[in-house]
């Protein structure tokens, strides 16, 4: 079973560009400054740039917390908290074309839910068919950590992410409550992966105080519950789970220690049947008690390192070498304006070792090709 890209590899014409140190970025900010910051990594686990500094300070009475990173269209996104942890109708996107320049785009109401409180942590997702959602959780009662609701919203231009619709709640026994527990309940920091035609949400479940997981048919639900309680074995109070595939099997969960307001992660190598002890993530350089809090690691462009390279077969036909990895399965697609991109093939690897792609006339007439790992 395989399901959207995960991971992504330019090619442009005869010309194949070297493997990047930054494979993975992280989006992440510091309890104290509250503010963005954008860390690199070679491995998923430790991470630089800390010297680089803050890259984006928010408008002066507001804060940016749980910033979630996109690469959407040639440019990078962020949707982050806003107001004072959170107290505002509404979240925040910014944009950059360099992860240095920041811009704001818009602040994207929530003021459809009546009596809104606080809006917590919003969480991209980009579905099979291109549409880019965010799932975010809001709350009208006057304790903060008290009965936020997990809201879907998407994208009313696909262009700039400028205009967005109305919050549609998310719903499934996965969340409910009866009104009669006798302490916090409800759900937020909700991260969706999509396997084949089922959605997952990883989310925390603030009546158990655990990251749980749960599934649907639909991005807005019902969702059942999967995985509950500590079903991962990392234990109580960790929040802001960001999951991704790092191929061969292998899947690594990032969460936030809602105390100490640091990072760490958890690996699975059996479909998220069993999980790894967690291991804090590493930050070579950082002064003594820094930390960083509640974030999003993607794989930019070019970042899947898989030893690719142009070649010619015995007739002199041009063909697209790259390494992979056993069990993986990979596609091919082809552009003219690195914007639309066209399905060419879907490639599977039953060893590891160099796979070769010949790339026929109609797509070299494309100019620009992508090789994409998909998520199993």
């Amino acid at each position: 079973m395989i399901t959207r890209p995960l991971l992504v590899l330019f090619l442009y014409c005869l010309s194949v560009p070297a493997a990047r140190a930054d494979r993975f970025l992280l989006a992440t900010f510091n309890n104290a400054e509250q503010q963005l910051r954008v860390l690199r990594s070679a491995d998923a686990s430790s991470f630089n740039g800390l010297g680089d500094g803050i890259v984006y300070s928010p408008p002066p009475g507001s804060n940016l917390r749980d910033p979630s990173l996109l690469y959407h269209q040639g440019r990078y996104y962020v949707c982050h908290t806003a107001g004072d942890f959170g107290a505002a109708g509404y979240f925040s996107i910014i944009v950059s074309d360099n992860l240095r320049d920041w811009t704001h785009v818009t602040d994207v109401s929530m003021s459809g839910i009546p009596g809104i409180r606080r809006t917590w942590a919003p969480e991209w997702f980009r579905d099979n068919d291109g549409t880019v959602h965010v799932l975010v959780s809001a709350t009208a009662d006057a304790d903060m950590s008290n009965k936020h609701i997990i809201y879907e919203l998407h994208a009313l231009d696909a262009n700039d992410l400028s205009a967005w619709s109305a919050p549609v709640p998310v719903t499934g026994s996965a969340f409910g409550w009866t009104g009669n527990e006798g302490r916090r309940v409800g759900a937020y920091d909700p991260f969706v992966i999509k396997r084949g035609p089922t959605y997952f949400m990883f989310f925390f479940n603030q009546y158990t105080d655990y990251i749980e997981l749960a599934s649907a048919a639909s991005l807005t639900g019902p969702y059942m519950r999967v995985g509950t309680n500590n079903w991962q074995g990392i234990g109580p109070y960790k929040e802001g789970p960001c999951i991704v595939y790092l191929g061969g099997a292998r899947w690594r969960m990032f969460f936030a220690d809602q105390i100490y307001s640091f990072l760490s992660y958890t690996d699975s190598t059996d479909n998220w049947q069993t999980w790894s002890p967690s291991v804090p993530v590493s930050i070579p350089g950082a002064p003594a008690n820094f930390t960083i809090n509640h974030g999003t690691l993607i794989m930019p462009p070019g970042g899947l390192d898989l030893d690719q390279q142009l070649t010619k077969d015995n007739s002199n036909a041009l063909q697209l070498s790259f390494r992979t990895t056993a069990g993986d399965h990979y596609q091919v697609l082809a552009s003219t304006n690195l914007h639309s991109w066209e399905p060419i093939d879907m490639l599977s690897a039953t060893n590891p070792g160099i796979l070769s792609y010949p790339l026929g006339k109609a797509v070299l007439d494309k100019c620009f090709w992508r090789i994409e790992r998909l998520v199993p």
